[in-house]
């Protein structure tokens, strides 16, 4: 789709730029040194529009000269031109608030000249500005209005293009059947006309208005007349949005073929032209076709690949993030695992970058729209809430990419999974090894211990050689030869066991080495294993909410997040009800055949806020992949089902956990534990619901705790499931709400060893509310570990609190 800017500046323009086809600035600038007021006045008239593209400053600059000497003369006709080539000026540059300043005053003196070309021109650049600044009433006030000042024969086209103007409104406002009605009424009149270039831009909006309502065979029919008008004209730029606007709408009917055979003809236009954002777009969406079809996922990470190269090179942040996010699953499905961690990681912090570029752009456009809406401050509310309308879909798309990013990192935690068996198994193999160096340790005992038995038979039997020699003496030389033959039998006797012993250590001490080195390759096993679950931290880390999203929307708070191990089972969770409006384009009229690549920012003044403190059964790995299970199903229940309600959002979590669970072959009884708020920002009310987790309230006088006690069952296989109860309670500014896991409260520690237990939490909580939310978060970080002392942490630690 073309951006609607082009058209805006056609029609804007086309009181302008006609005359100065013959002109020359040099002659102008000859023609001023001699002419009078007046005249001097149409010539820098001139010479603003001769310049307004090449040097828009000196165009303003001339333009101001010229309404001088205008207003010198009393020249009214003259002064409303050049004031309404300044409106156009600011309009360029962002300064909507001069912009309309002064192409009011220019309406103004049209209206009591009059000049009925002057009075349309300026009503028609009035309706663009206020369409670009989302303000769709004021839009179409001004665009209708327009109508009965055109002259039927001489000003056609303009007519024609407001009409498309008119259906552009309407179809931002989502009334696609007057969308429809208008677009094929200015399509009629362009026909008419003869204008071929409008014919087919009317067209091309045709079509995507039925594709919005499902007609396929409309929208296919009008897109290809565009297309085939586009052909003739030879006009590529716009010729290859066409063919984008064919291939996303044969892609929505899954008709794969035709849609990507139009891509690539598109992809092929767009290298030609050099539209390097275009091209991004366009490599990324053909990457999506091709990873649909088994034997071409290579290919298909090709496409993402390059897309990602491109959109880094422009900047542009929604296509690096979708496109990174694109090639790591495809790794993943590949199972090529490093490179897939690799481009979630990217993915994640192209993510934060998103989200620091949506709130300083969001603080601009406040700025700019107070100044702006002043005058018309109730036409602007309702102008707002169209917004909202028109950009549901916007905010679905970031959510599918969220679910996405939360499937990919559940498929990370698996592995993981794999990862910590094998290490089980490693640490059973090293204790295997270790039991068997015990064992030839004792053996070499045993071995010495004989060899030391050897040597003191050896001194007996010397003793008893000399005595029966001194024996042998006194019975004769018989006996002296039987102890001869007695001492040499004992002698071969000796030599034999001593090569034994000496053949048996050098076994003992291959076996030995051959341990240690096996004990070796264990260690260095163990380290790789802990590096793997230290990095799967960083990925876990990514589904929590980001400091600055908690600390935009709830300011005075803290969060004491203490997993046990490196990956933990409990968590925090935050989101919002209200979407993010993005900008209009400004300044040109409106071609809807464009796919928008703006980021969209947060728009802080969500009414409602969601939050909670949640514990998952077990903790360290198992608990985490429990974790990123339960996380996901909280999302898909505020962002894909739409509930806000805490009691309903319980139902269905424990709903969606069940069903995810159930796909294993073994039964599978995790769940989860969570004390749920949602804060209605504009009266001040609480809804609460909590299973096995309770909320305590602490009011700003300080004199109490108040506690809605939570629903005894857990988030998952239940034999006594029931639905949740969903609790209300108003609160002021200065009272204070904390949520908590039993991670605290269970931890052992103190002179006895014994657990600190919630009564004196509570007390804890009660005895420093008043003071600042990070003097409490330190607080209870010194009273932990004191409490613990040298004692191991039992579980996961959460604790939030929150000031109104």
């Amino acid at each position: 789709m073309l951006f609607p800017r082009i058209f805006a500046f056609i029609f804007a323009w086309t009181f302008f730029a006609f005359p100065l086809c013959s002109q020359n600035i040099d002659s102008l600038k000859t023609a001023l040194k001699t002419a009078g007021d007046r005249d001097k006045a149409d010539i820098l008239r001139e010479l603003a529009l001769a310049v307004q593209h090449d040097d828009p400053d000196q165009c303003l600059k001339y333009a101001q000269e010229s309404i001088s000497l205008a207003r010198k003369t009393n020249y009214n006709w003259c002064e409303a031109y050049c004031l309404r080539i300044i409106g156009i000026y600011y309009d360029e540059h962002g300064d909507y608030k001069k912009a309309i300043s002064n192409i009011e005053e220019a309406l103004a003196i049209n209206r009591s000249i009059p000049d009925a070309g002057g009075i349309s021109a300026c009503l028609n650049s009035l309706g663009i500005i206020y369409f670009n600044l989302s303000k769709y009433d004021l839009a179409l006030k001004n665009f209708l209005e327009v109508l009965p000042h055109y002259d039927e024969k001489t000003q056609a086209g303009s007519k024609a293009y407001t009409l498309m103007n008119i259906g552009g409104v309407y179809n931002y406002s989502g009334n696609k059947k007057a969308a429809i009605d208008y677009y094929s009424q200015s399509y009629r009149l362009c026909k008419k006309i003869g204008d071929t270039r409008g014919a087919g831009i009317c067209a091309n909006n045709i079509g995507m208005a039925y594709h919005a309502i499902s007609n396929k065979d409309s929208a296919i029919h009008y897109l290809d007349e565009g297309l085939a008008v586009k052909r003739k004209l030879n006009d590529k730029k716009s010729l290859a949005a066409s063919l984008s606007n064919l291939s996303n709408v044969y892609l929505d009917y899954q008709e794969y073929p035709q849609a990507i055979t139009y891509l690539e003809e598109c992809i092929s236009l767009q290298k030609e032209i050099g539209d390097k954002r275009g091209l991004a777009n366009s490599l990324n969406s053909a990457g999506q076709i091709m990873a649909k079809s088994d034997n071409k996922k290579e290919k298909a990470i090709d496409y993402f690949l390059e897309s990602y190269r491109i959109s880094s090179e422009v900047g542009d942040l929604p296509v690096m993030r979708s496109s990174s996010f694109n090639v790591g699953n495809e790794y993943y499905n590949l199972g090529k695992y490093k490179e897939a961690a690799d481009f979630i990681y990217v993915n994640s912090r192209i993510r934060d970058s998103l989200f620091n570029y949506d709130r300083s752009k969001t603080l601009a456009e406040m700025q700019t729209k107070y100044e702006t809406e002043k005058k018309e401050s109730e036409i602007v509310l309702l102008g707002q809430k169209n917004r909202l309308t028109a950009l549901e879909l916007e905010k679905a798309h970031a959510d599918q990419l969220r679910k996405e990013q939360a499937l990919a990192l559940l498929n990370k935690e698996a592995e993981m999974k794999a990862i910590q068996l094998q290490k089980a198994e490693a640490e059973s193999e090293s204790n295997r090894k270790q039991n068997e160096l015990l064992k030839l340790d004792q053996q070499v005992k045993t071995v010495q211990l004989q060899k030391e038995q050897a040597e003191r038979g050896k001194l007996d039997e010397q003793n008893k050689k000399r005595a029966q020699q001194l024996f042998a003496v006194l019975i004769g030389s018989l006996l002296l030869l039987v102890l001869l033959a007695v001492a040499f039998r004992g002698y071969r006797q000796k030599k034999k066991a001593n090569v034994q012993l000496a053949e048996q250590n050098t076994v003992i001490s291959r076996q030995k080495e051959e341990v240690q080195h096996q004990r070796d390759i264990v260690e260095e096993k163990n380290k790789e294993i802990t590096d793997s679950i230290t990095y799967a931290k960083r990925l876990q880390d990514a589904i929590l909410p980001p400091e600055k999203l908690w600390r935009s929307f709830l300011p005075e708070s803290f969060v004491m997040y203490r997993p046990k191990d490196i990956v933990a089972g409990d968590f925090y969770w935050m989101e919002v009800s209200t979407p993010r409006l993005p900008k209009s384009y400004g300044g040109q009229a409106l071609d809807l055949t464009s796919e928008k690549s703006n980021p969209t920012p947060l728009d802080l003044t969500s009414k409602l806020i969601l939050f909670a403190a949640a514990d998952c059964t077990g903790h360290g790995v198992p608990g985490a992949m429990v974790s990123v299970v339960c996380s996901n199903a909280l999302n898909r229940t505020v962002n894909e089902f739409g509930i806000t309600e805490p009691g309903k959002i319980l139902d269905k979590v424990r709903e969606l956990v069940i069903e995810t669970f159930a796909k294993s072959e073994s039964e599978v009884k995790d769940g989860m534990d969570i004390s749920l708020c949602c804060f209605n920002r504009e009266n001040s009310q609480i809804l609460w619901a909590g299973a096995n987790n309770p909320l305590w309230i602490i009011r700003k006088d300080g004199t109490a705790i108040e506690e809605l006690a939570p629903d005894k069952q857990p988030i998952g296989q239940f034999d006594s499931a029931r639905p949740f109860r969903t609790q209300e309670v108003f609160v002021q500014p200065g009272d204070c709400l904390y949520l908590l896991t039993d991670g605290f409260p269970d931890q052992f520690g103190g002179p006895k060893g014994k657990k600190f237990k919630y009564r004196p939490l509570q007390e804890l909580l009660l005895a420093n509310c008043r003071k600042p939310m990070d003097e409490q978060l330190d607080l209870l970080n010194r009273s932990f570990e004191s409490w613990r002392g040298s004692l191991d942490q039992v579980d996961d630690v959460c604790v939030i609190g929150v000031r109104i």
